[in-house]
């Protein structure tokens, strides 16, 4: 048996890349309980949001069919950043009332 020949003219599809969606999700969804208990979200958050934003643009140009699961990834990592926001105003209130009292 021969091997068999290449229809001239077909080129075969090109496999999607989802790399970018699929590591912005799983960021986004490590960064929130991260940045609850201490403030190591705030690399998750800011990773969350690059892959994001690139895994979005991939899913415009066709090269990623996963731009929803790109998408939650970058709104998981601005909800992380904005808790990044909440927990500074919490310790900047904190420090101007004074809990010590004379």
């Amino acid at each position: 048996m021969s091997a068999p020949v290449p229809v001239p003219g077909y080129q075969s599809p090109q496999p999607k890349q989802n790399g970018y969606g699929v590591a912005a999700l799983v960021l986004g969804i490590v960064a929130i309980p991260l940045m609850l208990l201490c403030f190591l979200g705030v690399p998750c958050s800011i990773f969350a949001l690059m892959f994001g934003a690139i895994g979005m643009k991939r899913a415009e140009r066709g090269q990623a069919d996963n731009g929803g699961m790109a998408k939650a990834g970058f709104i998981l990592g601005i909800i992380g950043i904005g808790l990044l926001l909440a927990w500074i105003a919490l310790f900047v209130i904190i420090g101007l009332t004074g809990t010590a009292s004379k």
